[in-house]
């Protein structure tokens, strides 16, 4: 039971109301997760989008923005099995389970999606976006 309460405090933070960001600046985003160190990267055909990315609690967080620079897509990737575990196990408590992939949030008017998807090498990833 301790261990499952310690997941859950140390998972709060990236599963609290609004965990996509969807719609936030970079300057928004950055004041949401205060005391992480920032990876920039840009990417897109002319590279004139942004990511950014921090590493905090066995999660790597990446935050996709478009070309006015709102943010579109968040990418929430467990480091370990466990916290990819941990994870499935709190989204199924705490969202509208879809099916084994896919969950949903309603907030505010706003539908968040999110999907667990694996790749090319075998890792997985959470990718949350607003329908």
């Amino acid at each position: 039971m301790k261990k499952i309460i310690t997941l859950i405090i140390a998972l709060s933070p990236l599963v609290s109301k609004g965990q996509s960001l969807w719609g936030f600046t970079p300057s928004e985003v950055r004041e949401k997760r205060p005391g992480v160190e920032w990876h920039y990267n840009k990417w897109g055909d002319d590279k004139d989008m942004l990511t950014m990315a921090f590493e905090q609690d066995g999660m790597y967080i990446t935050y996709l923005f478009n070309q006015s620079n709102k943010s579109v897509f968040t990418i929430a990737t467990p480091l370990t099995t466990a916290k990819l575990q941990g994870m499935i196990e709190l989204y199924n408590k705490k969202y509208v389970i879809i099916d084994n992939y896919n969950w949903k949030y309603y907030d505010s008017g706003a539908v968040h999606h999110c999907e667990l998807k694996q790749t090319d090498d075998g890792s997985y990833y959470f990718l949350w976006s607003v329908e």
